[in-house]
This record gives C-alpha cells, structure tokens and sequence, in this order.
C-alpha cells in the first residue's frame, strides 16, 4: 500500500501521524512540506525508505 502523493501537496502540513499502518510499504517523497514538524511512523514495520527526510 502507498501513501498517495497528493500528501505532499499539503505544504502548511504540520503533522503526519500513520501510527500502525501495518500494510503501508511506499511514502512519497516529502521533501516539500516544509511545515513538517513531526512525522510518526511507529509499528509501520514495511516502510523501508523515507525520501526527503534529513
């Protein structure tokens, strides 16, 4: 399953929270939303890569 990439559009975004989204595998790069200040990503155990995260 794949975070859709209409996501990163949301650039004032301030948290994205996907706790235990066990069949989530592909996040888009979110090198674009620059409000970004919290992204939790726990018990999400096939993500693999996170593009534009420092």
């Amino acid at each position: 399953m794949e975070l859709p990439e209409a996501v990163c559009q949301l650039t004032s975004l301030k948290k994205l929270i996907l706790f235990d989204c066990e069949q989530l595998e592909i996040i888009p790069d979110v090198s674009s939303l620059k409000g970004l200040q919290k992204l939790d990503l726990s018990y999400c155990n096939r993500i693999v890569n996170v593009l534009g995260i420092q």
